[in-house]
């Protein structure tokens, strides 16, 4: 039995370690391994690397638990092992969790500004002789930094085991152990320190990573990467100590930068649930020599953190633009109106106007439907569903440039990433509209790997010009053509400003949803008629009946057609087209026209109808009824038409 339970929690342990594995780019993952203690174990990765960097952080449950830090060796291409140590190498008594991340070596901007390198460590820092902390034992590693920051973060890790006792990554400015790496002269120098243990060690591999400070968005995944302020102090204070985060991030690593309190010290996670919106931590020290009490004086640390949060993305395009408000300040008509081609999840899609970065607006987690509507409205509000159509607020007065402006969406994605003014973003361009000209339009952006839109710009000006509340939409409604072609200025009746050189052109509309404006905000931009045809016909004289005519030779014959238009959209140019040749019971001699009646709301009268002059030669016969308006302007739009025929 025993045996048979050694096996069930091998396996156990390794489904565990190996379904862990979150890979945010090819490059890129990250692990939570679970049951970490003094063996050995091995850890299943995610990509397959040419030479991974591993940098890991342990979960220190209860302060009274011995202090351990994390050990690793034999790093390959697709797994490495890993443990946890009591210095100077004894089984600290328990397991715990270990968070990592792995990157392969080398520089990236994908997805965001990081770099992985390893260098060889063949001295040893520490407070007791023949150790201390000056650079001299530690490695200057500035030139091999091939990228500027803005705001740095260094975390790194003893990443061999060439010797068996406790050593731990630490990382300063080259000149002072109490700065961090960059601060005051842009140089980092990173080593191994043993704390007060007055012993040297062994050469060892030291991994370390480089990244931008920022909150990084992307399809799948939420990071944070930063260093906090000097504040957290030791396990033998009152941990937890934390940094407050923007979200509930769930997995990370964490590192303090330089060594303020000088007895040697190392960050590690703190508590049964040290993730969430606050990171809590805590300086634990090895208590082999010298002061026990693991008190330490305050520290900067600095994290890189993670959420998974995978969703399908929908699917939309830019539908419709009011740019020119009724009235300015609170009274904020602006909007993009958004129309969902496919099902799915906005979350993290960006629009911007790329007039700088407080023009962007990130949208949240929110599901919506093919067909739905989504409107993005300049001004504030309270984000709210209603029926098919979706309202979010970015809080501005107004941002869209009445003479010329550019309207961009973007979809977040994990492997690529475009320069949205001057930030480089996980988002590829998804879609893109612009009126107007000059200086306020911007160009169409092209992410790294190449992705971009189409757009021709050379009907801009047609769409400027807008009146108050007057939208510009696209004809036909959601046919994104890419072009501006298939745009116009919302029910214009200036034929110059109609998209009439557009494919299947349809007119916009006036809904008139807002007193005062043009557009069609929460609805088509167009609309189709639906079209009936009604055809009746009497017999008005047979020149021997005078009270009851008959179809007899010689008798007049009125047909009568009504037209209806039931349909949201109006139907121009309405035609109708009929052949009146003789089919064994109508022989026609001669075709007279009759009148034509548009717009009638009532029921068409063949009898009544008395205006029956001119004449038409032949029996195919067109009659031109006009413009019958859709159901948006009338319940019904109708129209009646009569010819009048002779009998042979």
């Amino acid at each position: 039995m025993a045996m048979r339970g050694i096996f069930w929690l091998f396996i156990a342990s390794f489904f565990s370690l190996f379904l862990q594995a979150e890979v945010i780019t090819s490059d890129l993952e990250y692990q939570r391994i679970s049951g970490v203690g003094y063996s050995w174990q091995t850890v299943n990765l995610g990509n397959s690397y040419s030479d991974a960097i591993v940098v890991c952080t342990n979960v220190l449950v209860n302060k009274t638990d011995n202090e351990a830090v994390v050990r690793i060796r034999n790093i390959n291409s697709s797994n490495f092992q890993v443990k946890i140590q009591h210095p100077n190498d004894s089984d600290p008594g328990y397991s715990t969790d270990v968070y990592c991340i792995i990157s392969d070596e080398g520089s990236y901007t994908i997805p965001f500004k990081y770099e992985a390198h390893k260098v060889l460590s063949d001295n040893t820092n520490g407070n007791t002789s023949p150790n201390n902390w000056s650079a001299a034992r530690a490695e200057e590693v500035t030139g091999s930094v091939t990228q500027s920051y803005t705001k740095p973060a260094v975390l790194g890790q003893v990443m061999s085991y060439n010797d068996h006792r406790f050593s731990i990554f630490w990382s300063f400015n080259c000149q002072n152990r109490n700065r961090r790496p960059f601060q005051s002269n842009n140089r980092i120098c990173v080593g191994k320190h043993v704390g007060q243990i007055g012993q040297t060690r062994n050469n060892e591999t030291l991994g370390y990573f480089v990244a931008e400070a920022g909150i990084y968005e992307l399809e799948d995944f939420s990071m944070a990467v930063n260093y906090g302020g000097d504040s957290i102090r030791g396990i033998g204070n009152n941990p937890p100590y934390s940094y407050t985060l923007d979200k509930a991030y769930t997995d990370g690593i964490v590192h303090q930068e330089a060594e303020d309190g000088g007895q040697g010290g190392w960050a590690v996670l703190y508590g049964a649930a040290p993730f969430g919106t606050s990171l809590d931590m805590g300086i634990d020290e090895e208590t082999v020599q010298g002061d026990t009490t693991r008190t330490h004086t305050t520290e900067e640390v600095a994290y890189w953190v993670m959420l998974n949060d995978p969703v399908t993305p929908a699917e939309l395009v830019i539908n419709e633009v009011l740019y020119r408000q009724t009235t300015n300040g609170s009274n904020n008509d602006e909007f993009v109106e958004f129309y969902v081609t496919q099902g799915g999840d906005l979350k993290n899609y960006l629009f911007t106007d790329q007039d700088g970065a407080s023009h962007h607006y990130r949208f949240p987690k929110h599901t919506v439907s093919t067909g739905d509507y989504v409107i993005l409205h300049i001004g504030s509000g309270t984000d709210s569903t209603v029926g098919n159509v979706h309202h979010f607020y970015i809080g501005r007065s107004e941002i869209l440039n009445n003479g010329g402006d550019d309207v961009s969406l973007y979809r977040p994605v994990n492997t690529d990433i475009t320069i949205v003014d001057n930030q480089p973003l996980s988002v590829i361009p998804s879609d893109y509209m612009a009126y107007g000209s000059g200086g306020a339009v911007d160009s169409i952006s092209t992410s790294q790997l190449g992705v971009t839109v189409n757009w021709s710009g050379g009907e801009n000006s047609r769409l400027s010009g807008a009146g108050t509340g007057e939208s510009i939409a696209l004809t036909p409604n959601a046919n994104d053509s890419d072009t501006s072609l298939c745009w116009e200025l919302s029910a214009t009746t200036v034929a110059s400003k109609k998209a009439t050189n557009c494919t299947n052109y349809i007119p916009t509309r006036d809904t008139n949803t807002n007193a005062g404006q043009t557009n069609s905000i929460t609805l088509s931009n167009t609309a189709m008629p639906d079209m009936h045809i009604t055809k009746t016909s009497i017999v008005t004289a047979d020149g021997v009946n005078a009270t009851h005519p008959k179809r007899i030779p010689g008798a007049t014959i009125r047909y009568c057609f009504t037209v209806d238009n039931t349909g949201e959209g109006n139907a121009d140019n309405v035609k109708i087209n009929d052949s009146l040749a003789g089919n064994g019971k109508d022989n026609l001699m001669y075709v007279r026209s009759g009148k034509v009646i548009q717009d009638i709301a009532t029921v068409c009268d063949c009898a009544a109808i008395s205006d029956t002059s001119g004449s038409i030669s032949g029996t195919d016969v067109t009659i031109n009824v006009g413009t019958l308006t859709g159901t948006g302007a009338t319940a019904t739009s109708r129209g009646c038409a009569y010819i009048e025929t002779t009998v042979k």
